[in-house]
């Protein structure tokens, strides 16, 4: 669960409802739902609205701390010469996979403009 607190953490923001909402369904459907004598306690997932049990779940302090502590990806790469960079980091790090870029849009991202052009130079 830390490396998913870790991930909210990072790119700020949380995990879709719409990922967690299905996982929680076929976790339901899986173990056929809890029942009283039989509560899924060790579930990482709000059951009721899909949200991280972080940091209610989380192992230690140490990992609290950790998580806290961490920067974000914005915090991390903040300097003009790094737009690019964070714009395709971030588009690179969705949660929900629809939204990610393709390995296509990716090497086609401005960040490596730059370099194709080097290339181009190379080549000639």
């Amino acid at each position: 669960m830390e490396h998913l607190a870790l991930m909210e953490k990072v790119l700020d923001q949380r995990l879709p409802t719409a990922l967690t909402n299905k996982s929680l369904q076929r976790h339901k459907k899986e173990t056929k739902m809890e029942t009283a004598n039989n509560p899924m306690e060790h579930s990482f997932l709000n059951m009721d609205n899909g949200t991280l049990l972080w940091p209610e779940k989380a192992e230690s302090k140490n990992s609290i701390d950790m998580v806290e502590n961490t920067h974000t990806l914005s915090q991390n790469l903040n300097h003009p010469s790094t737009i690019q960079l964070l714009d395709l980091l971030t588009k690179l790090l969705q949660f929900d996979p629809n939204l990610r870029l393709t390995a296509n849009e990716a090497l086609n991202h401005p960040f490596f403009n730059n370099m194709r052009e080097y290339m181009i130079e190379e080549l000639v």
